[in-house]
Parts: structure tokens; sequence; C-alpha cells
């Protein structure tokens, strides 16, 4: 069985010395993706330059009630980043040990340059087991998808409802796409109508997979857009006030000086009791 396939593992307790299996996906990420296997169970290690959007994205869905795997940040200034670069690096050993070159090769190539690509942090997932892309049913949908076929497909609808109306709020389009999340829907809408490309219009349904795991559905890939507060400006320097005298601002020490050397009008006499 490919290490996609295993029983998902606990994000808090990996065991990533005792890794045995390292798979990947045939296509469609960007940035490197790893499945690994330990004693453990199964996970999901992802690379790339934005994994900030993608953590931030995941969270803000599970607040929201939707689908997601749940995820965690490892930091390179993390112990656990080197141990889960020198476990991939372990079972490509391993392999070439059982005499199988080209996995061991596939993972050394593949997967460890991929996860050491970005120098950066690294993301971990939680596996969804069993998962079938949305885009990649087929005629299987109408008995994932359809109401009548009982209350797994039910429940599996409500989520994605809910995983839409969050996209959408977000103005996420690389899921579901709709007039609330794509600039010009209606434009590209009616232009796919008249034989055109559906760019703009599909989405990418790869990123819903289904799974027999309640609620049935995962949403994956999930992103925002972060955007850094404005760096707060220095106030502007004050400006000299108006020239008095022979030119000179009353602030400055030359004018203190002046001010200090001319003589002062001599004090009013106090009032006398009963004058």
């Amino acid at each position: 069985r490919s290490a996609a396939s295993l029983p998902p593992g606990p994000l808090s307790a990996p065991r990533w010395e005792t890794a045995f299996q390292v798979g990947r996906p045939a296509e469609g990420t960007t940035g490197g993706l790893a499945f690994i296997a330990t004693l453990a169970g199964a996970f999901a290690v992802k690379a790339a330059d934005d994994v900030a959007e993608e953590f931030v994205g995941t969270r803000f869905l599970r607040a929201a009630g939707a689908p997601v795997p749940g995820a965690r940040v490892v930091f390179p200034a993390d112990a656990e980043h080197a141990s889960i670069l020198a476990a991939v690096e372990a079972v490509a050993k391993q392999y070439s040990r059982r005499g199988d070159a080209e996995g061991a090769q596939a993972v050394m190539v593949h997967v460890l340059v991929g996860l050491r690509k970005y120098d950066g942090p690294l993301l971990l997932l939680e596996l969804v087991p069993a998962a079938r892309a949305l885009d990649e049913i087929g005629a299987s949908a109408a008995r994932l998808l359809e109401p009548a076929e009982g209350s797994r497909a039910r429940a599996r609808l409500e989520a994605m409802g809910r995983v839409w109306i969050v996209d959408a709020a977000l103005h996420f389009h690389d899921r579901f796409a709709s007039r609330l999340s794509c600039a010009g829907y209606d434009a590209a809408a009616a232009a796919y109508a008249e034989g055109a490309a559906a760019d703009g219009v599909m989405g990418n349904l790869g990123n819903i997979l289904l799974t027999d795991a309640p609620p049935g559905v995962a949403a994956v890939d999930s992103h925002v857009k972060l955007v850094a507060a404005p760096r707060a400006t220095p106030p502007p320097s004050p400006r000299p006030g108006p020239r008095r005298g022979r030119g000179c601002a009353p602030s400055s020490a030359r004018c203190s000086r002046r001010r200090a050397t001319r003589p002062s009008a001599a004090p009013l006499p106090r009032p006398r009791a009963g004058a």
C-alpha cells in the first residue's frame, strides 16, 4: 500500500525516527508535497513559498466549521524540521538497501529536493484517508453526492456548502468559482456558453477531497492573502515658528542667550495692606 492510503497519525506525535515509507502525488501540486508513513501513522508534509497563507486559510476554514485537515507549521529552527528531512533521507537509504534503486532515487530527487527547495518552514498536515478528488470521481458522482443515496451523501453536500460559503467570504476562487469569489465571472460564464475556454468558470475541484471518514469531505490547499499593516510613518519635523526681531526663531539657543542678556523690567511693587 502507498503511504497516502495508510491510516493518518496524530500531528502531536509523528515519531519521525520510525519512518518506513515515503510517497508523493503524481501531479497537481505547487511546491513539494510528500506522504510519510511512520509507526504512528501517515502524514502529509508540504513545502512552499506561501506556507503561512495556507496555514492561516486552513485554520480560518476550520474555525468557520468547514471540514479541513489539521495543520501545524514546523519552522527551520525547530529540531523537528531536521528530523523530517532526516526521516525522508533514511527511507531512501532503506529502499536502496532493499535493492530498490529507482525508488530511492525518486525519494532523494523528487521528495527531498522538493522539501528543501524553499528553505523555509514546512506545513505538517493531517492525512485525508482514502481520498478521491472531486474532479476525478466521474460516473461515481451520483452515488457519492446524490442525497437519495443516504445520509453520507447529504452530509457531504452540507459540508461542501459550508466550504463554498467560507470560500466566497474569503474571495478564494481556487476551488469553487462563483460571482462572489471571481471577478468577471458573469462575462466568463457568457463566453463559456458561446464555446470559449472555461477559465474563470470551473474553479479547481481537485481541492475538494471525498473520503469515507465523516463528514465525507475535506477542503485542501486553502489560502488567504496575508496583508501586512503599513508601517507607521514618523511624524513630520516641526516647522520653524515665525521669525521675530532680528531674524531668529525664539526657540533657538541664540535667541535664548539674547533674551538672557536683555535687561528685564523691574517688578511692580506689591500693594500695601489697607491701600
